[in-house]
């Protein structure tokens, strides 16, 4: 993860996730991701940006 913003007056959490390429199923992975954090802090608005991992 990185690119970690929150605003607490607004209520909005944005972050990227760095994906590994063998993961088949990152959209998902990234939408289990969003509906734990909601569960968690349900007043905040959770925006993830998929980010690819270039490196080995």
């Amino acid at each position: 993860m990185h690119g970690f913003y929150a605003d607490t007056e607004k209520k909005a959490v944005s972050f990227d996730i760095v994906m590994d390429f063998a993961e088949k199923h990152q959209t998902e992975l990234a939408e289990k991701i969003r509906t734990s954090l909601t569960e968690q802090f349900p007043e905040y608005h959770f925006m993830i940006v998929l980010d690819k991992d270039f490196t080995n």
